[in-house]
């Protein structure tokens, strides 16, 4: 093949197969594979790194969801650290960001605020004693049929 147009002028390759079409021969070509050749420079291939844009040569994928820990918004989990809950509204203004519900109305028409469930929650509305207005029973706050709403 002539100089002019061979793809790997360096190395035989009568071929001149070129695989991600970047221009150079397989031949040649450190990344076969890969049409950006390691944009990162992290020495692993940019169609099997975890984190093609960011190099991490040790390809750390903690919680093995497919993306590196250098790249992973959540490298230990997929918790968001700034919603650890997962309900969408972020630690600083979530009345409960360790989970449970800020309020809620039960199927009986039972409407109470609080972390629960909780452990020390003697009536099971998910309000811990030493929190709940009325912990052996009752309710916080009840929505009734006919629309009334009353605590107490």
């Amino acid at each position: 093949v002539s100089g002019d147009i061979d793809n790997c002028p360096a190395d035989a390759n009568t071929d001149q197969l070129d695989t991600d079409n970047d221009g150079s021969g397989n031949v040649c070509d450190a990344f076969p594979n890969d049409a950006d050749n390691d944009i990162d420079g992290d020495t692993v291939s940019g169609d099997i790194d975890n984190c093609p844009a960011d190099a991490n040569t040790d390809q750390l994928d903690t919680d093995n969801d497919g993306t590196g820990d250098v790249c992973d918004a959540t490298p230990n989990g997929d918790v968001d650290p700034n919603d650890l809950d997962g309900d969408g509204i972020v630690n600083d203004l979530d009345p409960s960001p360790n989970g449970g519900y800020a309020c809620r109305l039960f199927s009986d028409g039972r409407f109470a605020c609080g972390e629960g469930p909780a452990d020390n929650d003697n009536d099971g509305d998910g309000i811990a004693n030493d929190v709940d207005p009325s912990p052996d029973g009752g309710y916080a706050c009840k929505l009734f049929a006919d629309g009334r709403f009353a605590c107490g």
